[in-house]
């Protein structure tokens, strides 16, 4: 009789541990396909032949950023897609007379979606004096993929992923740089690397 309860409690013991791991299994499961959800629920329509174009276009510059400018990109550089398709909207500020930030002042302010908040911020600017300039893009060092961004010129996607490449490898390699020196840098990789870039791999 001993026997018997020590093998019952050994087979509810072995029957609660297999359960426990099929439950872990499924759980993992679920959070995989959850996350496979939340990174390509944006992408609600098939992609147009320029789409896919743009998508291998961004591929080759990923390739070249990587293998021969040596720079530092994570792994998900443009392979998710941002959940809500938006452009966000920058204030840029500047001293009236010169290209010059007006002391106590940051870089740029960042609204999101809402332009009508970027507009009254600019009037707000302008009155006191200074020059102000909205600019709304689909690219940002986020680095996610869009429909909007998929459909830019090739030019203007090219200069946009080397420049937020620029970013990305400052993130990673953790560099202490003023703000300006990054942009500058983003645009050096731009308008410099994407010359070198086209030359390369697009010679036609």
């Amino acid at each position: 009789m001993f026997a018997m309860i020590i093998n019952t409690n050994k087979n509810e013991h072995e029957n609660s541990s297999f359960q426990a791991i099929v439950y872990f299994v499924f759980f993992i499961l679920f959070l995989n396909q959850t996350s496979s959800y939340s990174q390509n629920k944006s992408q609600k329509k098939e992609l147009t032949t320029y789409e896919i174009n743009s998508l291998k276009l961004i591929r080759e510059i990923e390739h070249f950023g990587r293998r021969e400018l040596k720079l530092k990109l994570h792994h998900h550089f443009y392979t998710q897609w941002q959940i809500v398709e938006q452009q966000n909207t920058y204030l840029y500020v500047s001293r009236a007379d010169s290209i010059f930030l007006p002391p106590n002042t940051d870089a740029f302010q960042f609204f999101g979606t809402d332009t009508l908040a970027a507009k009254l911020a600019a009037d707000s600017i302008i009155n006191a004096g200074l020059d102000a300039m909205i600019y709304r893009t689909s690219g940002n060092s986020a680095v996610r993929l869009t429909h909007q961004l998929l459909n830019y010129p090739q030019e203007a996607i090219i200069f946009i992923v080397l420049h937020e490449m620029s970013h990305v490898h400052s993130n990673q390699k953790k560099l202490k740089i003023p703000y300006s020196s990054e942009e500058s840098f983003g645009d050096f990789l731009g308008n410099i690397a994407g010359e070198i870039f086209v030359r390369k791999y697009h010679p036609e």
